[in-house]
């Protein structure tokens, strides 16, 4: 651990629809979601659970400017990833849907993708690049995807259903560049 965060994170900015927030589906799912000031250095943010009593995303104040809705946005949907990938003990999505995640990611945001063969082992780099994919999302199929990914552990769906088994998302739109002004 880093030691305990600070603040909790209450964000009720990310209304995409009525009564559908990110950050309400995260706790939902039982992850506490704070910031802090005392991260791991070059964390924007990042998820801990260790399976027993530390369940929590901490988005890390030195580097995301929480006035930045965008931003918070996109440190909000890569971690959610890493809580979907908890919540179904793996890959989010299917194993067809990746040489697509790749390529989205080669040409939507290739400093993503140059950071991922970098900075990232070989066997974390499948789980980050979903995660920073994920940052590429419309807030309606992060959410759409978190409730699928989740809904054992929001109540949705019972243990050992389809919800478990990776997903394939629909294709992006081609111009999608940028996530969307979140107010």
């Amino acid at each position: 651990g880093v030691g305990k965060p600070e603040l909790p994170l209450v964000l009720d900015l990310f209304t995409t629809t009525k009564d559908t927030k990110l950050e309400g589906l995260i706790n939902a799912s039982g992850t506490e979601t704070l910031v802090s000031s005392r991260c791991p250095p070059n964390h924007a943010a990042f998820y801990e659970n260790d399976g027993k009593r530390v369940n929590r995303l901490v988005i890390c104040r030195r580097h995301v400017d929480l006035s930045d809705l965008d931003a918070v946005w996109e440190v909000l949907a890569h971690e959610a990833t890493h809580i979907m990938q908890a919540c179904r003990g793996g890959a989010v999505l299917a194993d067809t849907q990746m040489p697509r995640t790749y390529r989205e990611l080669q040409t939507m945001a290739p400093h993503y993708a140059k950071l991922i063969n970098a900075a990232y082992s070989s066997g974390d780099q499948r789980l980050e690049a979903e995660a920073f994919w994920m940052e590429l999302q419309a807030p309606q199929r992060v959410l759409e995807m978190f409730r699928t990914s989740c809904a054992a552990r929001l109540g949705l769906a019972p243990v050992g259903s389809a919800s478990e088994r990776p997903v394939s998302a629909p294709a992006a739109p081609p111009s999608l560049i940028s996530l969307p002004a979140l107010r």
